[in-house]
């Protein structure tokens, strides 16, 4: 076993070591958590048209120039602009529309007035009202063009890339798929972890410890671990410190999954045959890494299959 090497030179081994699986299509609705294979364009703007960052009024920014609170700039309301239904109209010179969030903006405005900088806001109330009854409203602050307007295209430019090959599938990327329109996306197949625990000293959760022994508590805390971020698992069970039946199981292991964990017998004591077995079966090196504890650790590939080889310190 060599001497201990830094922990980032370590992990930078087993990412070399790696490679993604074969890329296939799946709906988009599906794709949570799987990395994609490909970089993907935008087929559509997001935002898809010109509209309303803020509840208030679109204006012409010119009307309104040196609008203040001793100085008000009076307008005549032409409309009202609710976001998603149809049209939005237009407005002249002297002109102004009530606008909601997200709502689009009307032809010839080219700024939005928020609702608090008007007389249609009732402070007191923290809330809107409607404009007063000849349809007129009271501006108190200047707005220069571009205002609290979301311009079209300005979070995605159609055909532009809005997500680079590599970028895992979360939350927020589901989102921004689907507002674009995209219904279908390549990733990269998830990969089948299989998971084995090793050592006579270790007992099965539900029994009580004699003199020596420790509870397995690797092997379920790794399979809960990759499970957390959406991989595949494949429980290998434990092993008991017999090079005869772990060499079978670490067959198994390297047959049936794409990555091979094994937890415990990776040091160098008379009893750590895990990593024996994994050097004889591959080409899996054995090396100390300057973290304590988990120290011992291995790495290779068994029959074209990665193989990591943990110590069995719980802690580690």
């Amino acid at each position: 076993m060599s001497g201990g090497i830094p922990w980032e030179v370590a992990r930078q081994r087993v990412l070399d070591g790696v490679r993604p699986l074969p890329a296939r299509a799946i709906a988009v609705k599906e794709a949570l958590g799987y990395s994609l294979a490909g970089d993907v364009e935008a087929p559509e703007a997001m935002p898809p048209f010109d509209n309303s960052a803020m509840d208030g009024f679109a204006v012409r920014s010119a009307d309104v120039a040196g609008a203040s609170e001793e100085s008000p700039v009076t307008l005549d309301v032409v409309g009202e602009v609710p976001a998603g239904r149809g049209e939005p109209g237009t407005i002249g010179p002297g002109c102004a529309a009530r606008i909601m969030t997200g709502a689009p903006l009307p032809g010839g405005a080219d700024a939005v007035v928020m609702v608090e900088h008007t007389d249609a806001w009732d402070a007191a109330g923290r809330r809107s009202r409607p404009p007063d009854p000849e349809g007129r409203i009271r501006i108190y602050r200047s707005s220069s063009p571009g205002a609290n307007i979301r311009r079209r295209g300005e979070s995605v430019a159609a055909g532009s890339v809005m997500l680079p090959a590599g970028q895992v599938i979360r939350g927020a990327e589901l989102g921004l798929l689907i507002s674009v329109g995209v219904s279908e996306v390549n990733v990269h197949s998830l990969p089948r972890i299989g998971v084995i625990s090793t050592g006579d000293e270790l007992i099965p959760a539900d029994q009580t410890p004699g003199p020596g022994e420790i509870r397995d508590s690797n092997r379920p805390a790794l399979l809960g671990r990759l499970a957390e971020h959406g991989l595949l698992t494949l429980d290998l069970g434990h092993v008991p410190d017999e090079e005869a039946a772990l060499e079978r199981i670490i067959r198994r292991g390297a047959a049936e999954s794409d990555f091979l964990l094994t937890s415990g017998g990776v040091s160098v004591g008379d009893y750590d045959l895990t990593r024996r077995v994994l050097a004889r079966l591959g080409n899996v090196e054995s090396y100390r890494v300057a973290v304590k504890p988990g120290r011992p650790q291995a790495f290779g590939w068994i029959e074209g299959t990665p193989a990591f080889g943990l110590p069995g310190n719980p802690v580690s």
